[in-house]
């Protein structure tokens, strides 16, 4: 404390049961939040729910985070993370962002290119691709849907034309041949 305000790192604890469970770090500098921070969830408080940085009270400069979302979901994967950028408390611009089974392996990943393209990608429970899809900040996109092995099932390709939606949907066989192909057209919302 200095002048009757938080001065320096700040630790705070929760008392489970008579244990003292760690729930963040602060960097005060009289009494304002300034400096590196993280804060604390899950089971005994041990994983990093966001990490970054105070400027004058602010969150500032890149934040990395991580959430839960379910213990229900299907495949039993449980949590997602990223990255969101602040400047003055005001969210500038968020990154990646990944969800996890809880084996530990990748299950989803959002990535947002500088040209406006936001890729995403979706996995099997042993590490391959199973979706992947890119999309602008119009709602057109293009989706690839793969088997086990990597192998092609599927594409959808969804584009705005001069008010009307055009979806072409492409499957194919297992030996790599175009098994069906479909165009869809419906009066844009």
């Amino acid at each position: 404390f200095k002048n009757g305000y938080n001065n320096g790192v700040y630790k705070k604890y929760f008392d489970n049961g008579g244990r003292a469970e760690l729930v963040s770090i602060e960097n005060y500098v009289e009494g304002i939040l300034n400096g590196p921070a993280t804060y604390y969830f899950g089971e005994s408080h041990k994983l990093i729910s966001e990490k970054g940085s105070y400027l004058n009270g602010n969150k500032n400069g890149t934040w990395t985070w991580l959430d839960k979302i379910s213990d229900t979901l299907p495949d039993g994967y449980k949590y997602y993370s990223g990255t969101t950028v602040y400047k003055d408390g005001e969210v500038i611009d968020y990154d990646n962002i990944n969800n996890y089974y809880p084996s530990g392996k990748i299950y989803f990943q959002e990535i947002k290119l500088d040209s406006g393209i936001t890729v995403s990608k979706n996995y099997h429970p042993n590490g391959k691709i199973w979706i992947i899809k890119k999309s602008d900040k119009k709602d057109n996109y293009d989706e690839q849907n793969f088997d086990n092995n990597e192998r092609i099932i599927s594409e959808t390709t969804r584009r705005h034309v001069n008010g009307i939606l055009v979806y072409e949907n492409k499957f194919w066989w297992p030996n790599g041949q175009l098994k069906e192909f479909t165009t869809q057209k419906k009066s844009s919302p």
